[in-house]
């Protein structure tokens, strides 16, 4: 008998015979089913695992610092926004978001991780409203608080939602556009809209504003067109100096001890908000914050050729 090779799954059945086809041929078709069952969902395991690995939903507070620029004409500002310490406010944990070099909040950011909902406070009325829903479809609606108010609100559709790669991790991209108007804007989750993260502009004439940087700690996140430096604002402190020792300081907000973790023993100015000095001396390991009223401070630590500053919060 003329012998026959017989190929199934890449040459996986290559010692089998003609004579072992030919009697066991139900047999070696069920053989081949397992296999190519198995294999299948072998794929299927793998491209889970992969998509697991390479998809996480990435919190938009995973966001410390954000370089806005606005463009009218031949005019521009730039400025940052961070976040500078949480609160709690009816047992719901805040995260306050301020410019760089300003103590009062401007808006006060919640965020559900798991219903992917972030929600935000304006401090002149204290009630909350949702801010950004990045667990939308295409087709689906919500109203947008414009410029930090609720009061500004328009209905806005999704229209589109792309998978977009930033820092080798996939995040959603979301594409509005007002169900009343021809304006639109976009949104990255863990990011926030590419305009400007919290007042959400749509703009149709000038200003524009863009999203230049986004960093979280050291760590960049996100730039449009231009090259990043590290936020002035990084960690809610300035430091002042070539290759200076950055301390440490906790817990944040405090109530009655301030913990310093410094590598050498330094003076300490403590000034309320309106720039009053409250509080100086010697840091030795942590500070006695027990006489300060409950409120937003600046503490400056001074050591020989350079100076660090943080804003804290007693509680």
């Amino acid at each position: 008998m003329k012998q026959k090779h017989a190929t199934l799954g890449h040459n996986l059945f290559y010692f089998i015979t003609p004579q072992l086809l030919n009697k066991n041929k139900n047999n070696l078709l069920g053989i081949q089913l397992f296999f190519k069952i198995g294999f299948a969902f072998l794929g299927l395991l793998v491209a889970q695992k992969t998509h697991s690995q390479t998809y996480k939903y990435q919190p938009f507070l995973s966001t410390s610092d954000w370089k806005v620029k606005s463009a009218f004409y031949t005019d521009s500002t730039v400025y940052w926004y961070t976040k500078i310490f949480e609160t709690t406010i009816d047992f719901k944990v805040y995260t306050a978001i301020s410019f760089c070099d300003s103590l009062d909040p401007l808006i006060y950011i919640r965020e559900n991780t798991t219903s992917r909902k972030v929600y935000f406070m304006n401090p002149n009325d204290m009630t909350e409203h949702l801010l950004y829903d990045f667990n939308l479809n295409v087709g689906d609606k919500f109203y947008v608080p414009l410029l930090m108010n609720y009061n500004s609100a328009r209905e806005f559709q999704v229209t589109q939602i792309d998978t977009v790669i930033i820092n080798g991790s996939k995040r959603k991209k979301f594409y509005y556009k007002s169900t009343s108007g021809s304006n639109g804007f976009e949104a990255i989750e863990g990011l926030g809209c590419l305009n400007d993260p919290f007042k959400i502009i749509s703009p149709v004439f000038d200003p524009v504003y863009y999203l230049l940087c986004a960093y979280s700690g050291k760590t960049l996140q996100y730039s449009f067109n231009q090259s990043c430096s590290i936020s002035p604002c990084y960690n809610a402190s300035t430091i002042k100096g070539i290759n200076a020792e950055i301390s440490h300081i906790y817990p944040n907000p405090c109530s009655d001890k301030l913990i310093i973790n410094s590598p050498v023993e330094t003076l300490y100015e403590i000034y309320d908000f309106s720039g009053q000095l409250v509080l100086e001396g010697i840091e030795k390991e942590s500070i006695d914050a027990s006489s300060l009223i409950n409120g937003i401070y600046i503490l400056i630590l001074k050591r020989e050729g350079y100076e660090e500053r943080f804003k804290i919060v007693k509680e």
